[in-house]
């Protein structure tokens, strides 16, 4: 719980004196390990180094936010590379996002590692100027997100501020530059808008989780009818990709080790295409670990594999306690491994295998989200399960024949290999919009965090998890350690 008590002491002199406190806390612990050798003092020792690690990299983010904080309410230039699609406001303003951002003042100088917001008032603005690459520049006040009170989330989604500006102030420069994966998603984004405007952005958010070109009315219903993670890419997305690429190592007769190459280079590369999304890091390691536990003939137990991969995400990367994408997917991947068997036990009974299947699975799901979603958003999609039962059936088959699709098109006398995808999004999206015109949300705001918490704690009860036999006894430590997570990642949101 160190980053817990780090979250909560008043003043950065008095976290800076905690972090040293640990570090010498754990170096005690360590010689003294040297001389007794005992195993709960190794179990210790890995605690503090871990918690230690953790306060120190949120004392040196805190230094650093602080720094950007200084540049608060003053006008400056601003130069940044746009990274995303624009998109209008509730206003009708233009919202694009920068990063490689500069900004100049008078008297000092910053270089941001984070992205950036602009709000363009949008007379005289010619649009078709913004485009993935090209550098702007314009006259503006700042305002950076203050870690210490709010916009948690934002900042662990490497947004920094924001700022307002005006068309006659704002200027697209000729430079134009892309990195490889800005590159790849272009490519991809303009095979697929040949077809369809619509269907074309949620194709590349099911490829790479990149929803700036979805239209806003479609993400808002899919939100609205608990379907939005289907617009981002997910463990659904991972086991398709690794699927594919098992079943062609498969019938190249490659070996169970040639296999785990295979997919542990193919998988991070995903994950990069992907700009590293909480979610996709997570299916992907925990792929990595089960494809290494099958090649090594050893068992694969996923709660503990959940547990490692939250813990390496955190040491990567503390501020993924505060995102909601990191929070929600592994609440329901959490909830699926306890729950999915058990409903499946009971749907076995009633309905055919493969229905059975993606009740149990999505029923897990939507039974997971239940208090997170209240806690967090204010509002429940009560349709959820009839939407996902119908919907993600189609969306995976739409998927397949997306990649498929897509590889086809490469060759030109083939352009017409997606015209199957278009034709099943375009089902999706019009039957979301329906299920949307139902009436699909119940608000219920100011959900208590002790609720979650006594509902997670009930979820890991029920699914008697913790009574089965185990040969390996870590496991407790290292589930506790993760259920301690997700507690600590709700209190401080």
């Amino acid at each position: 719980m160190t980053l817990f008590l780090y979250e909560i002491l008043p003043s950065f002199s008095i976290r800076f004196a905690f972090c040293v406190c640990l570090i010498v806390v754990t170096i005690l612990l360590a010689l003294l390990l040297f001389y007794l050798k005992k195993k709960i003092i190794i179990i210790i020792l890995s605690i503090f180094i871990f918690g230690s690690f953790l306060s120190v990299n949120g004392l040196i983010r805190e230094n650093y936010q602080n720094k950007i904080t200084s540049f608060n309410n003053k006008n400056v230039i601003i130069t940044g590379k746009i990274t995303s699609n624009f998109s209008y406001t509730k206003s009708e303003n233009i919202k694009i996002i920068i990063d490689d951002v500069k900004i100049f003042s008078e008297d000092n100088y910053l270089k941001l590692n984070k992205k950036y917001y602009l709000y363009i008032e949008p007379s005289n603005l010619n649009t078709n100027d913004l485009k993935l690459g090209s550098y702007v520049e314009t006259n503006a006040i700042i305002n950076m997100y203050d870690f210490n009170k709010d916009n948690k989330s934002q900042i662990s989604n490497d947004i920094a501020g924001y700022s307002f500006c005006y068309s006659n102030d704002f200027v697209v420069k000729e430079k134009f530059n892309l990195n490889l994966r800005e590159k790849i998603v272009d490519f991809v984004y303009k095979k697929l808008i040949k077809f369809d405007l619509r269907t074309a952005g949620i194709g590349l958010a099911m490829i790479f989780g990149n929803v700036d070109f979805i239209e806003k009315d479609t993400v808002t219903a899919f939100q609205n009818i608990g379907v939005a993670h289907l617009l981002a890419v997910s463990g659904l997305n991972v086991s398709i990709i690794i699927s594919i690429f098992m079943f062609i190592c498969k019938k190249l007769r490659f070996s169970l080790k040639s296999q785990f190459i295979v997919n542990l280079v193919i998988l991070p590369i995903y994950m990069y295409l992907c700009n590293f999304s909480p979610s996709v890091v997570r299916a992907g390691l925990m792929a990595i670990i089960l494809l290494y536990a099958k090649m090594r003939g050893k068992p694969y137990d996923r709660l503990n594999a959940l547990s490692l991969v939250s813990c390496l995400m955190i040491l990567i990367n503390p501020l993924y306690v505060y995102n909601y994408s990191f929070i929600l997917s592994f609440a329901s991947t959490f909830a699926i491994i306890m729950l999915y068997l058990k409903f499946k036990l009971f749907f076995g009974k009633y309905f055919y295998n493969y229905f059975a299947d993606e009740l149990s699975l999505n029923l897990s799901i939507q039974v997971s989200l239940i208090f997170i979603q209240l806690y967090l958003f204010g509002y429940l999609p009560f349709l959820s399960i009839l939407s996902n039962l119908f919907i993600i059936p189609l969306v995976s088959i739409s998927f397949i024949i997306l990649l498929i699709g897509f590889v086809i098109s490469l060759i030109p006398i083939f352009s017409f290999g997606l015209i199957i995808y278009d034709f099943l999004m375009n089902i999706v999206v019009e039957l979301g919009y329906f299920i949307n015109s139902l009436g699909s949300i119940i608000t219920i705001p100011n959900i208590a965090f002790i609720s979650v918490l006594l509902y997670f704690v009930f979820i890991f009860v029920i699914s008697d998890y913790f009574f089965e036999k185990r040969n390996n006894k870590i496991f407790i430590v290292i589930n506790l350690i993760f259920i301690c997570f997700i507690a600590q990642t709700l209190i401080i949101m």
